[in-house]
């Protein structure tokens, strides 16, 4: 959209119209997921627009105890993503988080170290939700201590009626 309203000629009114229908939006979640085990995330795609994701990006920490007093920085979590709205999985297996978030990697202050501070670059994941969907995380943690695991997914609103 924004590239449309760039280099198209539009009056004012006709870009204000538009965003009535169309505009940016993100959807995000996180949740603990707890030691050797695996747990689901939903996210709903509200009712009023489909969602067209352009990009992912998330993080996840790397504890190794679960009181939390050291970090390895070696990533134990693998997540997939369903789109409910067709039962479709978007992976054919579970993926590592440190393959698809860049940097990913979460230190935690105090901990091993300063905080990573990293910038967390956005990958491009093309997708339509439809509305009134979820999108469902699988997430397992194969370490034997809790670890945390957040994922964020940018895109366009359509919305579906503008009235």
């Amino acid at each position: 959209m924004q590239e449309r309203l760039l280099y198209k000629d539009m009056s004012i009114d006709e870009i204000l119209d538009e965003s009535l229908t169309v505009y940016d939006f993100c959807y995000h979640g996180s949740k603990a997921v707890p030691a050797n085990g695996s747990t689901t995330m939903q996210i709903p795609v509200t009712s009023d627009a489909h969602f067209l994701c352009l990009e992912i990006t998330g993080s996840f920490t790397t504890l190794i105890d679960n009181e939390g007093t050291e970090d390895s920085g070696v990533n134990s979590i693998s997540f997939n993503i369903t789109d409910e709205g067709r039962n479709i999985k978007l992976f054919n297996t579970l993926v590592p988080a440190n393959l698809v978030f860049s940097p990913g990697r979460q230190r935690t202050s105090g901990i091993a170290g300063d905080p990573s501070n990293a910038l967390f670059y956005p990958k491009a994941f093309v997708y339509p939700f439809l509305a009134s969907s979820q999108i469902v995380i699988d997430l397992s943690n194969n370490a034997n201590y809790e670890n945390n695991f957040s994922i964020a997914f940018w895109g366009t609103k359509y919305r579906t009626n503008a009235g």
